[in-house]
């Protein structure tokens, strides 16, 4: 009987049923719930700004353009810039404070429109810092 040939050992380890909780990463799971809920809420706001500009403020197609530009334009010009900085920090830190601070400022659109101050150039800008994918 050849080393090939021998039957592999029995062990109880590896015969034990493995429970459900033992294989779910606990990380990977907020992970990508958080992955999820942040695509989501960047296409829905992406989505409600153009639609705010168009039905609150009559944008005409070039105003549309010009803020759908705003809001593509941020990653192809800091991406290579972006990147290196990042780098430099810590990256929990730097992704809740981006998360913070991009919250604030989607909560100036409803303010702004609370107070009259609802505009193009607001959403222009709001489009082009709260970036979200």
């Amino acid at each position: 009987m050849t080393a090939s040939d021998e039957p592999l050992p029995h062990t109880a380890a590896a015969s034990a049923p493995v429970a459900a909780d033992d294989t779910v990463n606990r990380d990977l799971v907020l992970f990508n719930n958080g992955l999820a809920v942040g695509v989501l809420g960047g296409a829905v706001t992406s989505v409600a700004l153009l639609t705010l500009a168009l039905l609150t403020l009559k944008a005409t197609p070039l105003e549309m353009s010009v803020l759908y530009a705003a809001q593509r334009f941020p990653p192809a010009v800091t991406a290579l810039f972006g990147g290196v900085l990042v780098d430099r920090h810590r990256k929990l830190v730097l992704l809740t404070w981006g998360k913070v601070g991009g919250g604030v400022l989607l909560l100036c659109v409803p303010l702004a429109a609370y107070l009259g101050w609802l505009s193009l150039p607001l959403l222009c800008v709001v489009g082009l810092l709260a970036r979200r994918r």
